[in-house]
């Protein structure tokens, strides 16, 4: 595949769990739910110094009623039980606590959301506080601070993180084995609004979980990287590297994840890369090029490189080309004398006669040339199609024949400018 092809798979990349068919609760359920809610209810009022949790009579059964309508299959029912809980606010928690339990998913989903969202009624004179630098308490923040130091943009980004995922910040200052955990649970309510909701991934969504992937010592779990890739191709990211103040340090979050990617989702990453201006997958390319000349013929072949592994070395050298410097000319010179064919889409002139073919040593040439700021057309390239985003289209760096007389060219020309400096 070369480097026009689109990587569909990012928006198709199959999702963690299992699709749950949605069930609507029985009235006898609903009948015997109802006591210990208003229990629940009761004992909340009857706190002292707790007024503003008083409950009438009415309110506990007009309580109940939104309760039993979240399960409604009528999508309008749902939202407007959902909004008239939300204006009960903190004095609907113990009965939507109690009724956590229920065997629907749609439902127990639907009050998990609502209950972190109605939980702690000081949490946004929390968050005006920390947005504004004069206070430093929210839970994860030491850990969030370590990862994306600390400045408005990044407080910003924190925050959104908080409101969809707390739990997982609370988690994020207690070492990497509950981090993982909260992840693992953060990425499957992500899924589950995604199915379940049909609602898309919010840029707090992205943010808790890219915090995660900071951490070195601690592997990504596959689930969580599977939405981490959904996420990627959504439009949340895009608007986000859109936006002159947030862009910076989501773009450092996004390469705590290209620096660790997956071998799957690696040549996903360095495109994403590519386009979206990411240089920390330089680091990630240079792993990838470190691995391919390690693992030798046998096992990427002799005469034409293994589908399976050019793509990767494709999409790293263009990384390279973008975001190397001069110190890359020693790990890609094996590279420079690499005669196995790339099995990469060509330019052939309708006129003519002998297969255009790209071999490794083409594009490792000219990402060294590139590297030196040198001219690939005084080089001796016959086509070379130039790029913004992808620096050139590798299919146009090939030579007519064996072409060993016109390669010879460019060698020569990079020998040359390496000699200069």
């Amino acid at each position: 595949m070369n480097t026009r092809a689109i990587f569909i798979s990012l928006a198709t990349a199959a999702l963690p769990g299992l699709l749950i068919s949605l069930s609507v609760r029985n009235a006898a359920a609903q009948s015997g739910a109802a006591p210990s809610r208003q229990a629940g209810a009761a004992q909340a009022s009857e706190q002292p110094g707790r007024s503003e949790t008083v409950l009438t009579a009415a309110d506990l059964q007009r309580i109940e009623e939104l309760i039993a309508q979240l399960s409604s299959d009528k999508f309008a029912t749902r939202e407007e039980a959902v909004a008239g809980l939300i204006e009960f606010g903190e004095r609907a928690i113990p009965m939507l606590a109690a009724a956590a339990e229920t065997p629907d998913p749609e439902v127990r989903l639907r009050i998990r959301i609502l209950l972190s969202r109605l939980s702690n009624s000081d949490f946004e004179s929390t968050v005006a506080a920390f947005v504004s630098g004069a206070s430093d308490e929210m839970e994860g923040w030491d850990y969030a601070r370590r990862m994306i130091g600390d400045s408005k943009a990044s407080r910003e980004l924190f925050v959104e993180a908080a409101r969809q995922h707390r739990d997982l910040m609370a988690e994020m200052d207690k070492g990497p084995g509950p981090r993982m955990v909260a992840a693992n649970k953060a990425a499957d309510l992500v899924v589950r609004r995604m199915m379940l909701e049909f609602l898309p991934p919010e840029r707090g969504d992205a943010v808790a979980l890219l915090l995660t992937c900071g951490d070195r010592s601690a592997p990504i779990p596959p689930g969580v990287e599977r939405v981490i890739v959904r996420i990627m191709n959504s439009q949340v990211t895009s608007l986000t590297l859109k936006d002159a103040m947030l862009a910076p340090v989501y773009q450092k979050l996004v390469g705590f994840w290209m620096r660790r990617a997956s071998v799957s989702y690696q040549p996903q990453a360095m495109f994403f890369a590519l386009q979206h201006r990411i240089p920390e997958a330089v680091e990630l390319a240079r792993d990838v090029v470190a691995e391919f000349i390690a693992t030798g013929e046998d096992l990427i072949g002799t005469d034409t490189v293994d589908p399976k592994y050019s793509e990767s070395l494709e999409q790293a050298l263009l990384v390279i080309a973008k975001y190397g410097d001069a110190s890359d000319l020693t790990r890609l010179e094996p590279l420079t004398v690499d005669d196995r064919r790339m099995p990469v889409g060509v330019d052939q002139p309708d006129d003519a006669t002998d297969v255009i073919r790209v071999h490794v040593r083409d594009i490792a040439v000219a990402v060294s040339i590139k590297l030196l700021d040198g001219d690939l057309r005084d080089a001796g390239y016959i086509n070379p199609r130039q790029h913004n985003t992808v620096v050139f289209f590798t299919a146009s760096l090939g030579f007519p024949g064996d072409g060993d007389e016109l390669r010879s060219k460019p060698a020569k020309y990079l020998a040359d400018l390496i000699s200069k400096q």
